[in-house]
């Protein structure tokens, strides 16, 4: 089984932050009709019964995945998966739609798409942490630069995997927040109430789109790197999105997890197991082997390895 991964989409050029990187309305639309050439779509309930029930699939399936929980995909994804008759599983972290809170994976885009001068960015980080080196027992800067600017997404500016690493997960996590804070406030936005609606979904559009064939899965709560994390705040983050799928009206018996950043670890798997996931997505990339892989632990393709 093919499974593809998306984010963004959303016609980007036209929109007040066209460096964001995701994919365009109209290239959405194409690779729709390229994936319907080559394969059959499938639902996560089809999915889920092939695995437990060893239901049989259609030859060549391919399964869409959308994370993060953007209005994008109910302004842009759902209207056309509707119209043409096929299901998308959207993966939302709880903190989104409860607390009105922000990802700070999407924070951090939205900061590399307004600071034209990545060094600029670097430069600033360098002066905050420079307030709190010694509170935290933190290494220079030059050495955090040197580590951590090698990580991560190869094509990417040596910059940009610093800041990435920096902000996502090699501080600790008071530090990061403020840091986060800080920048976000002072180069995209300190309107954060009005950025908030324009990015997220809210829940009657979730309710919306599961009424409307779509299935809802679990993004975890807070969007963190879930295998730094002790059981117990793993616990936590996924408990709470089982409350979420229960609001939306999600099938507990066909219950599916994507994991933030597609990182977990053997704490994770069980806490999932436990919990009566029936299904788990990361970012590894390869076919979708049913019966032959852990379903907790299904790989992903990215939509940029299909033509747009």
């Amino acid at each position: 089984m093919t499974v593809v991964m998306y984010h963004y989409v959303r016609p980007i050029l036209e929109s007040a932050y066209p460096e964001i990187k995701g994919l365009e309305v109209d290239g959405f639309r194409r690779q729709l009709d390229y994936l319907e050439q080559r394969y059959n779509y499938v639902t996560m309930e089809e999915v889920v019964g092939a695995i437990s029930r060893g239901l049989e699939l259609p030859e060549s399936p391919v399964l869409l995945t959308f994370d993060d929980g953007y209005v994008d995909h109910y302004q842009h994804v759902f209207p056309e998966l509707s119209k043409r008759g096929v299901q998308g599983s959207f993966f939302v972290s709880t903190d989104v739609i409860y607390e009105k809170g922000f990802l700070d994976v999407n924070r951090i885009h939205y900061l590399l798409a307004c600071v034209e001068d990545k060094r600029d960015l670097v430069e600033e980080i360098y002066i905050q942490l420079n307030f709190v080196r010694e509170e935290y027992g933190l290494d220079s800067n030059a050495e955090l630069f040197g580590r951590y600017s090698n990580v991560g997404y190869h094509k990417d500016l040596p910059e940009v995997r610093f800041t990435k690493q920096i902000l996502q997960r090699a501080l600790p996590l008071k530090v990061r927040v403020k840091l986060i804070d800080k920048l976000f406030s002072k180069y995209v936005t300190d309107d954060a109430e009005s950025f908030h609606s324009k990015l997220y979904l809210g829940m009657e559009q979730l309710k919306e789109m599961k009424n409307g064939g779509m299935h809802i899965g679990s993004h975890a709560k807070s969007h963190q790197w879930l295998s730094t994390l002790t059981e117990e705040e793993q616990r936590d983050e996924l408990v709470s999105s089982i409350e979420l799928l229960k609001a939306v009206g999600e099938d507990p018996n066909t219950s599916s997890i994507c994991y933030p950043y597609g990182d977990y670890n053997e704490t994770t798997l069980r806490l999932a197991n436990e919990l009566n996931y029936q299904v788990g997505f990361s970012t590894q990339v390869a076919p979708a082997i049913l019966n032959r892989m852990n379903a907790l632990m299904l790989p992903r393709y990215d939509t940029n390895d299909f033509p747009q």
